[in-house]
């Protein structure tokens, strides 16, 4: 008699036990539904974060020559603060080789397009002499980012982050890619955030790039972003998702360094 009434417990826990692996597959499947469709969110608003660098190199590919107004103008016209809110700087980086150096560095001196007072006091940094340069000589918004002015991203001393920045310019200059070196951005501003910079080649008008040395032979410089990774994240996905939702970011190398079927680059492209 006792058998059957023991039965009866045992099989309200077996129906709670089972209840509750359906209602936790049920919770996964819809995390992961969810974070699927974040991830083609983020990837969409990253897309049209460098479709403003595709659209300066085309600037650049069909003007004979981009100077800082109208370069200023262009980035104007885009109504970046409205339209991509992320973005936190815009600049081009001009190639200039070392027996153009002197004279490279007194015509901007000279430029008073944008200010009356001209840029007195330019340099390339950091200073000595190189068989080439990288220097970011245009700056949207150019507040707060002196520091970055004439800055020479070619250099490749030991830091380690230097170095990585510097292979990243070299690399998009010779692929036409655009290309990111990976490396958290220190900028002055009034919060604390996480910032990435890319960066895609610009090339003279009507020069052919079909190989890596006519890709070098029609530089001219390139032109590179800083944005803003939480704000991007606040674009591209809502509110109730970010709360329980915990993004990170990996280092996983380059493209064509790093084996696609590691589990940290699997984990990166989710």
């Amino acid at each position: 008699m006792d058998r059957p009434a023991l039965g009866i417990p045992a099989s309200l826990v077996l129906f709670s036990l089972v209840q509750n692996t359906v209602e936790n597959v049920a919770r996964c499947g819809a995390f992961e539904r969810e974070a699927k469709d974040a991830s083609g969110v983020v990837e969409d608003r990253l897309s049209s974060y460098s479709d403003v660098l595709y659209a300066l190199r085309a600037l650049f590919a069909s003007e004979g020559s981009v100077d800082r107004l109208r370069f200023h103008h262009f980035i104007e016209s885009l109504n970046l603060k409205n339209r991509y809110p992320g973005f936190i700087s815009i600049n081009f980086a001009a190639y200039v080789r070392a027996k153009d150096k002197r004279g490279f560095e007194e015509a901007v001196r000279r430029d008073t397009s944008l200010d009356a007072r001209g840029y007195p006091h330019f340099a390339i940094n950091p200073p000595g002499e190189r068989s080439e340069y990288f220097v970011i000589v245009y700056l949207e918004p150019l507040a707060d980012y002196e520091f970055a002015f004439g800055l020479d991203l070619g250099t490749n001393p030991m830091r380690r982050i230097l170095k990585k920045v510097a292979a990243a310019v070299r690399s998009q200059r010779d692929s036409g890619d655009l290309v990111t070196s990976a490396q958290p951005l220190r900028v002055k501003r009034a919060k604390e955030a996480i910032y990435l910079a890319m960066r895609l080649a610009g090339v003279r008008k009507g020069m052919p790039i079909e190989t890596v040395d006519q890709r070098r032979a029609a530089y001219v410089g390139s032109v590179g972003s800083g944005f803003d990774i939480e704000s991007l994240m606040k674009e591209a996905l809502n509110e109730e998702m970010l709360r329980y939702t915990r993004i990170r970011m990996y280092d996983v190398g380059s493209t064509d360094q790093r084996d696609p079927g590691s589990a940290v680059a699997k984990a990166a492209a989710v």
